[in-house]
């Protein structure tokens, strides 16, 4: 009551609660820490996102424990400390793989890397899984070029924030859950991952080098030695694994920063869906096809620079 007035607050005001919350994340190294554990925490419980996300890479069927910053020691005597840790037990036997995480823009070092392939080996540790924005070119292959001597006795995988997603909304939406409680708890872990301050963001990024190239393709002076070129070019099968992957999961995800779904059906090339690229992206679609068409490509085909969802 305030003075002779009531004041009313509406229901649809109310903030729900929320399993994994997305309030009070200051910083990268808690953005990283609640990532790992979220998702981690997940995994035991709803066994049918753990087996889709880790039988690719291995994993045996069984008993799933999971832990975060645990903490190991390297052969010179430091003390590293990896975001996470999976075991999967069955029976006699066991496996076993570190997991490195990385969320926003920053992406995965070489000896951070290498060094959690170092203690997987010494620990007999069957192999390293690293989390991160960065998409890979392709299946099977890492994004952090490593000494292959390290990868003799420890396996080397990496699975993007994208792919998670996508993994998560097929299997809740598309191939469903039987346990109830388990859809929820995985529609929880979607909708913060999802979330802007979750740090596991769209593609968005074309490279520092993205313009000069975009201007050389105009000009066309563009020579495969150019610096920037292999950058791009990297970029772009990033890109369209992305959309892919935003393909595959179909219209319940939905874009960075647009409150509306996106489109049913994919993506239209034509039109160059303004929902699941950013002008940057359009961009280096249409120059793509500028350059694989010659300066008799349409100009007028040019999608625009910016739209309402960007």
């Amino acid at each position: 009551r305030h003075g002779n007035r009531w004041s009313l607050v509406t229901e649809s005001s109310w903030q729900p609660a929320r399993l994994i919350p997305t309030s009070g994340i200051n910083g990268t190294d808690e953005q990283e820490t609640r990532a790992t554990s979220s998702l981690l925490a997940v995994l035991p419980i709803v066994r049918e996102f753990s087996t889709a996300l880790l039988r690719p890479l291995g994993a045996p069927a069984g008993s799933i424990e999971t832990f975060i910053e645990v903490p190991l020691t390297t052969a010179d005597g430091r003390t590293v400390r990896p975001d996470g840790l999976i075991r999967i037990t069955r029976g006699q036997k066991s496996w076993t793989t570190l997991v490195e995480v990385k969320t926003g823009n920053n992406d995965l070092g070489r000896e951070q890397v290498e060094t959690y392939l170092d203690i997987a080996r010494d620990n007999t540790f069957d192999a390293v899984l690293t989390i991160s924005n960065q998409i890979a070119p392709a299946a099977g292959v890492h994004p952090v070029e490593v000494d292959k001597r390290k990868l003799r006795k420890v396996a080397l995988h990496h699975v993007s924030w994208a792919e998670i997603v996508s993994a998560a909304v097929l299997q809740r939406i598309h191939r469903g859950l039987a346990d109830p409680e388990q859809a929820w708890i995985l529609a929880e872990l979607i909708r913060y991952l999802e979330h802007p301050r979750s740090g596991a963001l769209d593609f968005t990024d074309m490279g520092g080098r993205f313009v000069e190239v975009r201007e050389a393709v105009l000009a066309g002076t563009l020579r495969v030695s150019d610096k920037g070129t292999t950058e791009v070019v990297s970029r772009w099968d990033q890109l369209l694994r992305f959309a892919a992957l935003r393909t595959r999961a179909g219209p319940r995800l939905r874009c960075a920063g647009c409150t509306l779904s996106a489109r049913a059906g994919g993506l239209d090339a034509s039109c160059i869906c303004a929902c699941y690229r950013t002008g940057e992206q359009r961009d280096a679609l249409w120059v793509a096809a500028r350059a694989e068409h010659g300066r008799g490509f349409d100009d007028r085909r040019r999608p625009p620079h910016r739209s309402m969802h960007d």
